[in-house]
C-alpha cells in the first residue's frame, strides 16, 4: 500500500504542470483552435516510440472527433424526443427524479451538482494520466473503452435526439425544473458560461449519458486500486447530480452505465499488454 500511494505522489508531480497546461489552452483559445492545437499536440505524441504515448494521442484524438461531431449531430439532429424517458423514469422510479430533487433545491446543493457536473471534465483525464504513469496495464483498455463509448453514443445522439428534463419543462411535459449549471453560472460568473457553452456540445443529447458512462469507465479502470471505493464513491455522486442539475434522466444515466459495461468488457485485451517501449 506504501509503495501504491508514493506512486501515486510521483505521478501527481509529473501530471500536475501539463494539466495545468492544458486547462490554460482551452481558457485562452476558440474551439478552433483547441482542436488544432489537439490534434497537433496527438500527432507529435502518436510519432514517440513509446506505446503508451500513442494510447494518449488516440485518447486526444478521439476526443476531439467526438466533439466536432457531437456539434453536428446538434446542428443537423431531428427533432428532439420529449416523451419516452419520462415514461421510463416514471414507469420505474413512480416519478422523474430530476423533478424530485429539484424539489428540494438548496443554494448549497446547486453550487455542489455544479461543482460535480463540471469535474468530468478533469476527472476522467486524470484517470487516464493514472492509468498511463501508475498503471499502464489498465490504459490501451481504459482508451479504447472510452471511444467505443463515444463512437456508440454519436449516432444514437444523431438519429435519437432526446430533449433533457429542463427542456422538457419548458415545454411543458414536466413540471419545475430548471437548468441549474447555466442558471448558477448566470448568477454568478456569466461570461464564464457563455465561453463554456460555446465550446460544449449538444443540449439534445440526454440518452444516454456519456456524463455517465465515462465516469463509469474511470470507476472500471481504478476499480483494483486504491481509488477504487472513491471511483465508486465518485460515480454516485455524478449520477445524483447529472439528475439534480435538469441534465438528465435517470434512465440515461442508466444507460450510459450499461454502454460503458458493454464497451469495458469488448476492450478487454487477450493478453496484456506491454507498456515498454
Amino acid at each position: 500500500m506504501e509503495r501504491r500511494l508514493t506512486g501515486l505522489r510521483r505521478a501527481w508531480a509529473e501530471i500536475w504542470p501539463p494539466a495545468l497546461l492544458v486547462l490554460g489552452i482551452l481558457l485562452v483559445t476558440r474551439s478552433g483552435a483547441l482542436a488544432v492545437a489537439g490534434g497537433s499536440t496527438a500527432a507529435l505524441v502518436w510519432l514517440r516510440r513509446d506505446t503508451r504515448y500513442r494510447e494518449l494521442a488516440r485518447y486526444v484524438l478521439g476526443f476531439l472527433v467526438f466533439a466536432a461531431l457531437r456539434n453536428l449531430a446538434d446542428d443537423y439532429a431531428p427533432p428532439a424526443y420529449v416523451a419516452y424517458p419520462i415514461a421510463i423514469d416514471r414507469a420505474l422510479f413512480g416519478e422523474v427524479p430530476a423533478v424530485w430533487w429539484q424539489g428540494h433545491r438548496a443554494p448549497w446543493l446547486d453550487a455542489l451538482a455544479v461543482i460535480l457536473y463540471l469535474s468530468y471534465f478533469l476527472v476522467p483525464p486524470a484517470a487516464l494520466a493514472l492509468c498511463w504513469r501508475v498503471w499502464p496495464h489498465q490504459l490501451r483498455r481504459y482508451v479504447t473503452a472510452t471511444l467505443a463509448l463515444f463512437g456508440v453514443s454519436i449516432p444514437v445522439h444523431l438519429f435519437l435526439p432526446t430533449a433533457p428534463p429542463w427542456i422538457a419543462a419548458r415545454m411543458g411535459e414536466l413540471p419545475g425544473v430548471i437548468p441549474v449549471v447555466p442558471v448558477w453560472f448566470g448568477d454568478t460568473l456569466p461570461d464564464a458560461y457563455q465561453y463554456g457553452s460555446g465550446l460544449s456540445g449538444n443540449m439534445v443529447a440526454a440518452m444516454p449519458s456519456v456524463h455517465l458512462g465515462v465516469t463509469a469507465l474511470v470507476l472500471l479502470a481504478l476499480w483494483r486500486t486504491p481509488l477504487g471505493w472513491a471511483a465508486l464513491g465518485y460515480l454516485g455522486a455524478m449520477t445524483w447530480a447529472i439528475c439534480y442539475t435538469g441534465d438528465h434522466y435517470l434512465i440515461d444515466g442508466i444507460a450510459g452505465v450499461l454502454l460503458a459495461l458493454v464497451c469495458w468488457r469488448t476492450a478487454r485485451q487477450p493478453e496484456a499488454t506491454s507498456p515498454g517501449r
